[in-house]
């Protein structure tokens, strides 16, 4: 027998007549002279090829098998069966997206959407109820509050037990703990508020330092130097009270009334005769009258 002459990069495959040939390789896979094969980048696979179905989670530039595909979703085939969301389509009805967390039995009609926004399953209550939460660690404090709605980041994010609260804007509200009804719009209004209750707070900065009651603040920065006080009425931009604890004064514009102001008028004063007795106004409501003598 003839010794085979081996071009280079061919190989020796045995013929029809059990004789060995020299063959050029030729489509996906070629061979050089030291034995390295080597696969085309853009490879058409006929047929139904296999191969090793790789771990789930495997993030790398394996090739994936139709079971790890199928695998992938861990069997989420609705809201619920994501690792950070948990959506209750029973009675209780709540929506959480952000964390995957059950709430207290009871608690019912919340949603809460963004990291760490609204109560946790530690701190809820059957009470937790109809809240909404928008925003990260919006409403986080959140125990057995009811009917608040907080949109923004930190947005009512201390709230324990207080009820009725709206808070739109970053860290508006921030403080609330057990206030009710209280309204804040715009960032860091109603900041500071902490148990008051029925203040209204609109544009950035309105009434940030309130702690009081029945307050209401409207224009950027207005009521920086209110704390303590209640019943004020502040319109305008950067529109103040006269003191940090004052009540029962209307700004609008720079044009401040005092209210709760006491005013004692004599009927002699009414009537130009003598001492007659008095008459005694409050907010300009008669509040006592002593008759003529």
């Amino acid at each position: 027998m003839c010794p085979i002459i081996l071009t280079d990069s061919h190989i020796i495959v045995g013929n029809g007549s059990n004789q060995g040939a020299d063959v050029a390789m030729s489509g996906d896979v070629t061979i050089d002279d030291t034995g390295t094969t080597t696969i085309k980048t853009s490879v058409a696979l006929a047929g139904n090829p296999t191969t090793t179905t790789q771990s789930p989670g495997d993030n790398s530039t394996k090739i994936a098998t139709t079971a790890y595909v199928d695998a992938i979703p861990s069997g989420a085939t609705d809201l619920d069966g994501l690792s950070d969301v948990r959506y209750d389509t029973s009675s209780e009805a709540n929506l959480i997206i952000g964390q995957k967390v059950t709430l207290f039995t009871g608690a019912q009609q919340n949603v809460f959407i963004g990291e760490l926004a609204g109560a946790t399953a530690a701190n809820s209550t059957a009470n937790t109820s109809q809240n909404t939460a928008v925003g990260y660690k919006s409403m986080q404090g959140l125990t057995s509050g009811q009917q608040n709605t907080a949109i923004g980041r930190e947005s009512l994010y201390s709230i324990t037990t207080g009820y009725y609260n709206s808070a739109i804007g970053v860290n508006a509200l921030n403080a609330n703990t057990t206030g009710i009804a209280n309204t804040a719009i715009g960032y860091h209004a109603l900041l500071s508020n902490v148990s008051g209750q029925n203040n209204i707070g609109i544009a950035p900065f309105a009434l940030t330092n309130v702690t009081g009651s029945s307050n209401i603040g409207i224009g950027y920065n207005t009521g920086a130097t209110l704390t303590t006080g209640s019943g004020n009425i502040l319109i305008g931009d950067s529109i103040d009270v006269s003191g940090a604890g004052v009540s029962n004064q209307i700004n609008i514009g720079g044009v401040r009334l005092d209210l709760g102001i006491t005013v004692t008028i004599t009927t002699a004063a009414l009537t130009g005769g003598g001492s007659q007795g008095s008459m005694t106004f409050t907010n300009g409501i008669l509040t006592a009258q002593t008759p003529a003598t």
